[in-house]
This record gives C-alpha cells, structure tokens and sequence, in this order.
C-alpha cells in the first residue's frame, strides 16, 4: 500500500512539475521577441458601442446591420440587457473610430463608443486580479532567474 502511494505521489508531482515547466517556457516565448513577425500581421481586435436608452430586438438586427456593413468589420453582437454592442475587425484595415464615425452618420439612437480608461490599460488582464497577477510574476521570476 505505502509503495502505492510513493508510485502515485512521484507520477502527479512529475505531471505536475512538467506542466509548471510548459507555463514557464510558454510565458518566456510569449513575452519575448520571439513573436514579432507574428505582432506585425494583422490582429482581430474588438470594438464596443453602448446605448443609452433601451433598445428592442428589431432594431438591434438594424443596428447589427448597419455596423457590419461598414468595410473592415468582421462580426457583430448585441446585448440587448445591456445594451452594448460588440464588434471584431482588422487593426489594418480599419479602426473603432473610424467605425463610430461611420455608424454615427445614420443613427439616430444616442450611443458612445466605450474606450478604455488610462489606469485599466496599466492593470493587465482584467481576470486576474493584481495581488494574483504580481504573485504569478514574482513566483516565475524567481524560478527563471536562476537560468
């Protein structure tokens, strides 16, 4: 029974320990130069457009109509609860002002493009939060150092 569990814990610390190297050797390739050809290439990138007043499913379509017929954008999606709407297009080929400029011109429906406050694009990736981020930092710096 004990030599059981040796086996076992020695087989789930190696999975574990391999697994932890791939995170490692993957933050290292993604953070590094490694990938600048790859930055250059056009990069899908999404845009929003909020509503200020209550917004039916009829006219949400039009509204998904009208944005993706504007050139460049990609795909749209409304969410009519919160009346936001969502949209992918090329950084090369057009960009979201350009894109609420354009769709302003018709619309008759008070809207705001929603752009990123100053202090949010500093914080990183909105689903960590900052002590999770700067302890996962400080954790692989410590073991990657010593390389």
């Amino acid at each position: 029974m004990k030599r059981k569990i040796i086996k076992w814990s020695i087989i789930v610390t190696s999975v574990a320990a391999i697994l932890f190297l791939a995170l490692g050797v993957h933050l290292y390739y993604v953070t590094d130069n490694f990938y600048q050809e790859q930055r250059a290439q056009p990069q899908l990138q999404l845009g929003r457009i909020d509503f200020q007043q209550p917004v039916d499913s009829a006219t949400a379509k039009i509204i998904q109509a009208k944005v993706k017929s504007i050139p460049g954008v990609q795909k749209t999606y409304f969410n009519i609860p919160d009346k936001i709407l969502v949209y992918s297009f090329y950084n090369t080929a057009q960009n979201a002002e350009n894109i609420f400029a354009s769709f302003n011109q018709t619309n008759n429906i008070p809207a705001t493009r929603y752009v990123v406050a100053e202090a949010d694009k500093t914080k990183g990736c909105p689903a960590m939060s900052d002590e999770a981020q700067s302890g996962l930092i400080l954790i692989y710096k410590k073991m990657f150092s010593i390389f």
